[in-house]
């Protein structure tokens, strides 16, 4: 059975509520988007109950002593918590890819852009797509950098 959940919601220096939240659904080196909402419900506060929502991405950092990984997602919120209401945490976590477009079909590199796209501007070609699980580049595009730091990958057994 999965161990994902909320186990921790704290005010901060800044106002702001800190989640902690513990997946174990996907891998060290992952990219997720962590999402939700955070609130509260009183039958004496309902108009003034702490609100917040959150939407980040977030690298699966590799977990501690076997068990689950750790998120922790800050948001500022719109409704200030109370003190002595329960707090009810509605969180989203899934893999992330990207899509690059490019204005152009086929791949040509980008000067930094001087003038503002005008209406009707159309970007349809994809360049590259970073998937869940590996990059996959368009037909004619090269092949992606080496991120600073990573270790190539080992040749195939």
């Amino acid at each position: 059975m999965p161990n994902s959940l909320v186990t921790k919601a704290q005010i901060d220096g800044n106002k702001n509520i800190v989640l902690s939240v513990n997946v174990d659904a996907f891998q060290s080196g992952e990219y997720v988007e962590i999402s939700g909402c955070a609130t509260q419900n009183g039958y004496e506060t309902k108009s003034s109950a702490g609100f917040a929502t959150f939407s980040q991405i977030q690298e699966i950092k590799p977990p501690k002593k076997g068990g689950p990984a750790v998120l922790k997602v800050k948001a500022k919120p719109t409704n200030a918590f109370q003190e002595g209401l329960d707090v009810t945490v509605t969180v989203r976590v899934s893999k992330v890819w990207v899509t690059v477009l490019s204005a152009k079909s086929g791949y040509e590199a980008n000067p930094a852009p001087t003038v503002p796209a005008p209406a009707n501007t159309i970007w349809n070609s994809v360049t590259g797509v970073g998937g869940p699980d590996d990059y996959s580049p368009a037909p004619g595009a090269p092949a992606p950098l080496p991120t600073p730091g990573a270790s190539p990958d080992p040749p195939p057994a």
